[in-house]
């Protein structure tokens, strides 16, 4: 039983309830959590017998299922919102009605001069830089993945002969995009220190929201990963068939992973 689960709970912000998130006998829908509603609409394309819950905020929520190896292994895709707080509020609400596994599914900066735009960025945890996480724990307390998804993400990796395309480590976390990344406003030479020093202790990605998704899946113990695709320059603008080419790339590689885990859980 779901200890999570709350029948009282009324989610503000997506239009469903306990009953769309079942299935997968008991252990409740995967839902793969990108940070657009357009990525999550993409991502719905490989489902069989799609049904959407819409929502004004841009929240929709699509689910249905995905075959493997004869398995029907039931699914969800509903956008976070960009950043650790509207990761929080989303994340609370999934997991009040019942979610269990959480794969986000995003983009990020590479942070690692070997990785190329186009791979794929898996965190094994993430460095806190923001402040929503600390409403939940000191920052003394970890952001740890889930290590039933980083073994999946690797299988696959493995399975499609990616290994060499995937890379693992820690995430950044942060809450400024311009300031911290790219070291924008009176704070740049602060920025750039620090960055540096990200860089140094071997993180493999900068992004938004990975750091709040892995203190909420300790809090209320469930499984939650994160994979992006990479992208591997400094420049807050990305050529748009670069970016669309490196979104298929990972919504491609997390269905698989997906696939993979409800082998296992179901």
């Amino acid at each position: 039983m779901n200890k999570n689960i709350d029948k009282d709970f009324q989610p503000h912000h997506i239009s469903i309830g306990v009953k769309e998130m079942e299935g997968n006998n008991g252990k409740g829908r995967i839902i793969l959590l990108p940070g657009s509603n357009s990525r999550a609409a993409a991502i719905s394309k490989h489902f069989e017998d799609l049904k959407i819950v819409t929502h004004s905020r841009g929240h929709d929520f699509y689910y249905g299922h995905v075959m493997s190896n004869s398995k029907k292994i039931d699914v969800a895709v509903v956008s976070s919102g960009m950043g650790t707080p509207s990761t929080e509020i989303i994340v609370t609400e999934l997991i009040k009605l019942g979610a269990q596994y959480i794969l986000r599914v995003g983009s990020s900066g590479a942070m690692n001069n070997e990785i190329k735009t186009g791979d794929i960025v898996a965190a094994t945890g993430a460095i806190r830089d923001e402040k929503s996480s600390e409403h939940y724990f000191p920052l003394e307390f970890p952001a740890i993945s889930s290590i039933a998804w980083i073994n999946t993400i690797e299988e696959v990796a493995k399975n499609l002969n990616m290994k060499d395309r995937v890379w693992f480590g820690p995430f950044h976390s942060k809450a400024s995009f311009y300031g911290r990344q790219f070291s924008w406003g009176e704070y740049g030479e602060e920025n750039t220190r620090y960055m540096k020093a990200v860089r140094a202790f071997g993180s493999v990605a900068s992004e938004m929201e990975a750091s709040m998704l892995f203190i909420m899946s300790q809090y209320y113990s469930i499984h939650a990963g994160a994979i992006c695709f990479a992208i591997a320059h400094d420049e807050p603008a990305i050529d748009a068939k670069v970016f669309a080419d490196g979104t298929k790339i990972v919504i491609n590689f997390a269905i698989e992973c997906v696939k993979a885990m409800g082998e296992k859980i179901i």
